[in-house]
């Protein structure tokens, strides 16, 4: 019997720790430049424990999306109460080229323990079997490295369209498109079944893993009917310029810029972005504007928003440092603000309550001795209570940190390869829900959530009672 219970402790940290992994994929056989599926459900897990790599991935693949999400399921385990919680990775692969593919092996991490799944073998068709138009994205210079603000060349190549009617090109969200003039004369840069239908200039304003504009041509086919045909989903990697320091890391448009902007004298009132100075922010007779001021003049119009946020958040009066903050945000053309809490207030209200609530525990044991004391025991207990509810109110915005962003990209997943929601203009004021790592989960005040690198937010209050006291 003891060597019974002596087994059974022991086996207990295994199975406590211990998770079972699930894998699902859509399909195994498709053609070139469609997705394959693959859903990996891990359990009992949670999302901030638990991580997923690939350990190989072929040439002729790539991650066009990806998301991890919180489940709950069934568990039929001796020592599951009927359901647990999963954490499920939905992954969607594409293969751009036709081909006998091995995908993985997937490796599963949680709270250390790995488990390794065995790899998925795929198989891409040739598209000359299904008799469809495709399209797809060219760069003329493969080995160019993609900067953010630096015009690329890009080719639209077309196969198995007869005769081409018209191209739709709507602009992209995270870039600049506009069309190139150049003129091909039948040559083709991917070999003899692709011919180029047009050209576009493509600049990127966003680093990390960008797709490539989604366009959609019409065409008449064999038969005398108009068909459509949409280009695949393809990646490119954008590296971010944070400095320029030799002419040749931009574009020489922008090296021009810089340039020009540097030979001339600099106008108090406009920034190298043409953002001119706020009204208010030109008094000198407050330093804490001057210190602002210095920040806009300087191009770091986050910080100085920062900063005017963070003298409102400290100020018991702020409603001349509100007018200005409210004025840079303007300027910038930032729709939506965010309310700053106030310090000294909360302070002052807490302050207030605790004097009011201890003289009303004093008075109580004293009240019924004159009725003096009875109304004065009335009294401050009707202030200890009000004064409790507005510090309740005060201390409901004190439950999140809030930050003002540097500018960037609002993503679905905390990943590089991720899509981006929206793009985050520099100086949006966001509220902080949670973090992950170097990722923090935010809101924007259009209500809309997503993740960011936790170096594009500068905060000016944090959760809780840091900084209050």
């Amino acid at each position: 019997m003891k060597m019974a219970v002596i087994v059974f402790l022991m086996a207990l940290p295994v199975w406590a720790t211990a998770f079972q992994v699930e894998l699902i994929t859509s399909k195994t056989e498709c053609f070139e430049g469609e997705s394959v599926i693959i859903e990996i459900q891990v359990f009992p897990a949670t999302p901030a424990d638990t991580v997923l790599s690939v350990e190989s991935v072929p040439d002729g693949m790539y991650l066009a999306a990806s998301r991890k999400e919180r489940r709950s399921r069934e568990d039929d385990s001796p020592f599951s109460n009927g359901r647990v919680d999963s954490v499920v990775f939905v992954q969607e692969w594409t293969g751009f080229r036709a081909g006998s593919y091995r995908l993985g092996p997937f490796i599963i991490e949680v709270n250390g323990l790995e488990q390794v799944l065995a790899p998925v073998d795929l198989l891409f068709l040739e598209r000359e079997s299904a008799g469809m138009g495709e399209l797809r994205w060219i760069q003329t210079d493969p080995d160019v490295v993609i900067r953010t603000g630096e015009p690329v060349f890009l080719v639209l190549e077309a196969r198995h369209v007869p005769e081409p009617v018209s191209l739709l090109a709507p602009l992209p969200k995270n870039a600049l498109l506009e069309k190139s003039g150049e003129t091909f004369e039948n040559r083709s840069y991917s070999g003899p079944d692709w011919r180029p239908v047009a050209s576009f200039i493509w600049t990127p304003l966003f680093d990390g893993n960008q797709a490539l504009p989604s366009v959609e041509l019409e065409y008449r086919d064999n038969s005398g009917d108009v068909s459509r045909a949409r280009n695949s989903l393809r990646l490119v990697s954008v590296v971010a310029v944070h400095a320029v320091e030799h002419e040749e890391s931009v574009s020489p448009l922008l090296a021009e810029a810089f340039a020009a902007a540097d030979s001339t004298s600099r106008d108090d009132e406009f920034s190298a972005r043409d953002y001119p100075l706020p009204q208010s922010l030109r008094d000198p007779r407050i330093s804490a504007l001057v210190t602002a001021a210095g920040y806009w003049r300087n191009n770091e119009y986050a910080a100085s928003l920062a900063y005017l946020r963070q003298l409102e958040h400290s100020t018991l009066f702020p409603a001349r440092i509100r007018e200005s903050r409210l004025e840079a945000e303007q300027v910038l053309g930032i729709t939506g603000s965010l309310p700053v809490p106030s310090k000294p207030r909360l302070q002052l209200v807490l302050a207030c309550f605790a004097i009011f609530a201890g003289l009303s525990l004093v008075l109580l044991f004293f009240r019924r001795r004159s009725r003096l004391l009875t109304r004065l025991w009335a009294v401050s207990s009707g202030c200890a209570i009000v004064l409790l509810a507005v510090s309740v109110l005060l201390l409901v915005p004190v439950r999140r940190s809030y930050a003002v962003s540097r500018g960037g990209a609002l993503r679905q997943i905390p990943e590089q390869t991720a899509g981006i929601t929206a793009p985050i203009p520099e100086g949006t004021p966001v509220t902080i829900l949670k973090l992950a790592g170097s990722w923090n989960y935010i809101r924007l005040p259009a209500s809309l959530e997503g993740w960011v690198f936790h170096d594009d937010l500068i905060l000016y209050t944090r959760a809780g009672f840091h900084g209050f006291w």
